[in-house]
């Protein structure tokens, strides 16, 4: 519930789904008028946005005589298959149900992750625990492991709070996060369309990640103008120091639009299309 932890997208580019640009940014206006035109408001407006959606959702549900019922809050440890039918039995701490389908929507870092250093003292596991900042003096120095969004939003954090002790990001894997451009055109596609992507189904019976990911990379070196692959992007890192690189980074970020970002910007309304195959 931070004001300080902002959507790391525009406004105009978060939807539930392809069919619902700008509805978000309705809504917004209309709800938090106070909260004057931002194009990057508070995370937690888009959750109740997303709240406000699913009430509407269960609504509407009713009406066709469907209980749709939403499990929040609710921490996932084992999904299995039961042997006796093509079911799941899927497990939290508290209570385990069951599930005709499974989607795994993954993104979040391993929840395992750096257990090892719960309950030594000055370590807090969970950055969004208001309790964890209570505990930190404002001028004690603070190491962040991590570099990206998670990691960004504790800096953010601290520094709402007046912190003045110094804040050092660690990054895990030695990469540092882009910065997006001011300004991000629209972009056509040409190789990762929907279109593309069908017809590749109907001949084949499937998509497998690997065609997708070839698709992309061939979409970004056309936009690029020059070929791209992940492998240069990691070595173009090992060029730069940490520093180096980030101010290159801001600096193409407010030169002008950047065309592989203009890329990420045109897939995003067709992922949920994509995302079932």
């Amino acid at each position: 519930q931070e004001d300080a932890y902002i959507l790391n997208l525009p406004i105009d580019m978060m939807a539930l789904s392809g069919d619902e640009k700008n509805q978000f940014e309705n809504w917004v206006t209309h709800n938090y008028p106070h909260k004057g035109p931002s194009r990057f408001p508070p995370r937690h407006v888009f959750g109740q946005y997303i709240a406000h959606t699913a009430e509407e959702l269960c609504f509407i549900a009713k009406g066709h005589g469907i209980n749709l019922q939403f499990k929040t809050n609710t921490e996932i440890i084992a999904v299995e298959p039961l042997k006796s039918h093509n079911r799941y039995q899927v497990s939290s701490k508290k209570e385990s149900f069951e599930a005709d389908h499974v989607i795994f929507c993954i993104g979040h870092m391993p929840s395992c992750n750096y257990r090892q250093f719960i309950g030594k003292s000055g370590y807090h596991h969970n950055p969004w625990s208001n309790k964890g900042y209570e505990q930190i003096d404002s001028d004690q120095p603070v190491a962040v492991l991590g570099s990206r969004i998670s990691a960004i939003d504790v800096v953010m954090k601290l520094k709402s709070s007046g912190h003045t002790g110094k804040i050092s990001l660690f990054s895990r894997d030695g990469l540092l996060p882009s910065v997006l451009s001011n300004s991000v055109p629209a972009y056509p596609l040409q190789y990762l369309t929907l279109n593309n992507i069908n017809q590749y189904k109907s001949t084949n019976g499937q998509l497998p990640l690997k065609v997708l990911i070839n698709l992309f990379w061939k979409e970004v070196s056309q936009a690029e103008n020059k070929t791209v692959t992940f492998e240069q992007i990691i070595d173009s890192h090992k060029h730069y120091s940490a520093l180096e690189r980030l101010q290159k980074e801001i600096h193409q970020a407010e030169r002008g639009a950047r065309p592989w970002q203009q890329v990420l910007f045109s897939l995003y309304p067709i992922i949920p299309h994509i995302w079932p195959s």
